[in-house]
C-alpha cells in the first residue's frame, strides 16, 4: 500500500517488449497511484484494490491494455491529457473513468464514464452502465453495451450540447434506459 509511480513532465516510461500476458506495471492497494505528466508507453498496466490512475494535462498514456481490476475497492482513472489504448477495462460494475480531454480505445469497459466539458471519447465498443456528459462533450462508439439499465445524464449549462453517438445499443435484455438533462444556472 502507498506505492507510487510518478512520471514528470518530459519524462518517459517505455516498455513494449513484454508478452501480452505480462504486466509492465502492476500496482495494488488503496493509496497506490500512477501519475503521468510525461509519456507512458507500455504494453499492460494492471491496477487493483483501490489504486488510482491519473494522466495529467501534458500526459500521453499509451498501452495495449490498462486494466483496473477492482478487487475489494473501486478504481478511478482520471484523464486530463491524451490516452490511446487497445483496451481500457475495469470490472464491469466497478470503476469510473473521468475524462477531461481525449480517450481513444478499441474497447472501453467501466461502470461509469464522466466527461468534463470540451472532452471526447472514441471507441468502437464501450461497455458502461452510466454516462455523465457536460457541455460540448462527445462520446462516439459503434456499439454501446450495458449489463444493467443504462443511465445517460447531461449536466451542464442550459444552452449547452453534448453528443452520445452509437450505431448499436445493446441493453443485454434490460429495457431500462434513463436519459436526463440537468441544467446548471
Amino acid at each position: 500500500n502507498g506505492a507510487r509511480l510518478i512520471v514528470l513532465k518530459g519524462g518517459i516510461v517505455e516498455n513494449t517488449t513484454s508478452t501480452a500476458s505480462d504486466e509492465n506495471i502492476n500496482i495494488s492497494g488503496a493509496g497506490c497511484l500512477i501519475y503521468n505528466a510525461g509519456t507512458l508507453n507500455v504494453n499492460k498496466i494492471y491496477a487493483d484494490n483501490g489504486a488510482s490512475l491519473q494522466n495529467a494535462e501534458a500526459g500521453i498514456w499509451k498501452t495495449n491494455t490498462t486494466k483496473c481490476a477492482g478487487g475489494a475497492s473501486w478504481e478511478n482513472f482520471i484523464n486530463w491529457g491524451r490516452i490511446e489504448s487497445d483496451k481500457i477495462i475495469s470490472n464491469g460494475n466497478q470503476g469510473t473513468l473521468y475524462n477531461a480531454c481525449l480517450v481513444r480505445a478499441n474497447t472501453l469497459t467501466f461502470d461509469k464514464v464522466s466527461l468534463k466539458e470540451n472532452s471526447a471519447i472514441e471507441a468502437p465498443t464501450i461497455s458502461c452502465n452510466a454516462f455523465y456528459l457536460r457541455e460540448n462533450s462527445i462520446i462516439r462508439a459503434t456499439t454501446i453495451k450495458t449489463n444493467q439499465a443504462l443511465v445517460v445524464d447531461y449536466v451542464g449549462i442550459s444552452d449547452g450540447k453534448a453528443l452520445l453517438s452509437t450505431q448499436t445499443l445493446d441493453l443485454n435484455n434490460f429495457s431500462n434506459l434513463s436519459v436526463k438533462f440537468l441544467e446548471l444556472s
